[in-house]
């Protein structure tokens, strides 16, 4: 039986914890990448204000550490009965832990485009007689619910990997002390059918539960710990900054949300305690006290400053998106239209005024290769080549940083682009550009279709066509990758 066991548990424990890590990278992500807000939410786990040592998922961890070291302890002369005890209580302590399903269930969350949600799984009220007691979901309930998530986005792999090692009848049995265990296998004696767990089985059960708990305690903390050397402000769509905090000693504690009538909204989760300030927790979603609403401006503010970057823009390389804004679009317009009567310079403007970025994007389109490598830079203008170019057909996804909010440098910014692009004709070669963002699209005429009349379609999905945006939801379901057929 020892011999069995122990290759179970030690020569394949290397090979499991691979792949949980690998499958557990890949959705933290994809939650990072769709949902950077509320993923960084979910990984604070932002909850209600908390004392040291009202974290059940940092005594959970601990535990878990402690028994992993008594179970090592007494499995050194081999695996008996009370290596097995000590590991099915390591097995039921894991899959009880509350924190992990939260965090994996807005994981999914946060790939879905959703928000953060602070309770995923609410307690069931005990009645009348203890209004103020519920009784918490229990693991396969929580399970059902993450299947459903999971569904929604195709990341059914997440159920699979917690099914290799999940067993609601074994963990049932031994917390309810209705097991015997032989020298070959495990019993379950008095709930319902009897049923017997060979020990073989069980030892891959257990191993592969550790080798889960192990890779996702990893990949949690150093996910957090990468924050340290990260940007650590960042603007956001209603002239807030947001502010990541962090520590040498857990990486990303808390974030701070500067408003620019001057107040903060602080929330910050160290080991000691979990503090905050101004954060409120709706049902589902995070939501703040702004102070006076009639002082907010449309200034994006730090400390009483104003908060400005070089060399930075709004979209991920190569992508092309509508610009997110909750503010006032009509005033900024007017404002736009205030200070330009050129509708390059007026594009650019908006751009600005809604992103806080201090550049101009645009895209080229041409029949031959620009440049000897994917990336160009050249003093302020900056090139990429995108993976929809084809042989005849290459996409570059450019910006030229102005590093102002000045009419008068926009202006020289799309001389000098224009001047870039005519330097390639004057070459031979045949290339187009386009400025990303106007307040008008550029539309040319129809043609007459034989004096039959015309027809003129309009893609919800093409950034063209939908200047800016207050939720992105509303918009069909796109990687707003630079098509080529956008650059006319």
């Amino acid at each position: 039986m020892g011999t069995t066991v122990k290759y179970k548990t030690q020569d394949s424990q290397k090979a499991y914890y691979q792949e949980y890590r690998s499958y557990l990278d890949h959705l933290f992500e994809r939650a990072r990448d769709t949902n950077g807000l509320q993923y960084i939410y979910t990984l604070l786990r932002v909850s209600g204000v908390q004392d040291g040592g009202w974290d059940p998922f940092i005594e959970a961890q601990e535990a878990l550490i402690e028994f992993s070291k008594i179970l090592q302890k007494i499995s050194k002369k081999g695996i008996k009965k009370s290596s097995f005890r000590v590991a099915l209580l390591i097995y039921c302590h894991s899959i009880e832990m509350s924190a992990p399903y939260q965090i994996l269930y807005n994981l999914l969350g946060c790939a879905q485009g959703k928000n953060y949600v602070p309770f995923p799984f609410p307690g069931e009220s005990l009645g009348k007689k203890k209004p103020f007691h519920v009784r918490p979901q229990s693991p396969t309930k929580k399970l059902v619910t993450l299947k459903n998530e999971a569904e929604k986005i195709g990341e059914q792999e997440l159920i699979s990997k917690i099914n290799s090692f999940f067993d609601d009848d074994i963990r049932n049995a031994f917390y309810h002390s209705d097991y015997s265990l032989t020298d070959t296998e495990f019993r379950i004696c008095e709930n319902g059918l009897p049923k017997v767990v060979s020990f073989e089985e069980l030892s891959e059960k257990l191993s592969r539960c550790f080798a889960f708990y192990q890779a996702f305690f990893d990949l949690y903390r150093q996910i957090r710990y990468s924050f340290k050397k990260t940007k650590k402000l960042h603007r956001m769509p209603n002239y807030e900054v947001f502010e990541l905090l962090t520590d040498k000693k857990e990486g990303l504690v808390g974030f701070k949300m500067h408003f620019s009538n001057g107040s903060q909204a602080f929330w910050e989760r160290r080991k000691e305690r979990v503090h905050g300030i101004n954060v409120m927790l709706e049902k589902d979603h995070i939501n703040f006290f702004v102070g006076e609403l009639a002082k907010l401006q449309r200034k994006w503010l730090f400390n009483g400053k104003i908060f400005r970057e070089k060399n930075t823009r709004y979209n991920s390389p190569c992508a092309w998106r509508p610009i997110l804004f909750y503010g006032k679009t009509d005033e900024v317009i007017t404002e736009v239209k205030n200070e330009s009567n050129d509708k390059d310079v007026q594009g650019c403007l908006f751009y600005i005024k809604c992103t806080g970025h201090e550049s101009i994007e645009f895209v080229i389109k041409s029949d031959k290769l620009l440049f000897e490598a994917k990336e160009f830079k050249n003093g302020r203008i900056e090139a990429r080549l995108c993976n929809c170019s084809i042989v005849g057909s290459y996409v570059y996804d450019c910006t030229y940083f102005v590093n102002s909010d000045k009419a008068r440098e926009i202006k020289k910014g799309v001389n000098r682009i224009t001047k870039f692009v005519d330097e390639f004709k004057i070459k031979g070669f045949k290339v187009v550009y386009a400025l990303k963002y106007y307040l008008e699209r550029k539309i040319k005429p129809p043609k007459d279709n034989d004096g039959r009349g015309f027809t003129i379609t309009f893609s919800m999905d093409d950034p063209r066509n939908t200047l800016c945006l207050s939720n992105f939801g509303i918009l069909p379901k796109t990687d707003w990758k630079i098509k080529p057929e956008w650059i006319e």
